[in-house]
């Protein structure tokens, strides 16, 4: 990686680059690396909030999806959603979530289907 594409290193991080006995460079290169792993999570989080939201608002127009997080002690999505005012709690199939961020095919029709039943609907139906 070009030097002029890592981070600077401040003092505090040189020194725990030294403390860690791996160069500056092999350091900045490891930070470099969680901040684009960080990037591509958020980019995929987007794409299933985007989905989810999606999703709701098919079965029900009327619907807001207000947050959507990765439960960790549960292993699993789960988000909220906003009707007439009151929020709703709901979970998300894990399995299905995988295969969208993962971008199989088919993936984001099977987590709607999933949802709409989830959400009182029938799969496939359109609200």
């Amino acid at each position: 990686m070009p030097a002029d594409k890592l981070p600077h290193l401040n003092e505090g991080q040189k020194a725990r680059a030294r403390d860690l006995r791996i160069s500056e460079r092999g350091y900045a290169i490891s930070l470099k690396a969680a901040e684009l792993a960080r990037q591509r999570a958020d980019a995929k989080m987007d794409r299933v909030a985007r989905v989810i939201a999606e999703a709701v608002r098919q079965r029900d127009p009327e619907a807001e999806v207000t947050a959507v997080v990765w439960d960790f002690r549960a292993r699993e999505f789960k988000f909220l959603r906003r009707v007439n005012g009151k929020e709703y709690a709901e979970s998300v199939p894990t399995q299905i979530l995988d295969d969208v961020i993962l971008e199989k095919e088919g993936a984001g029709d099977r987590l709607r289907k999933e949802l709409d039943y989830r959400l009182g609907g029938w799969a496939g139906s359109a609200a």
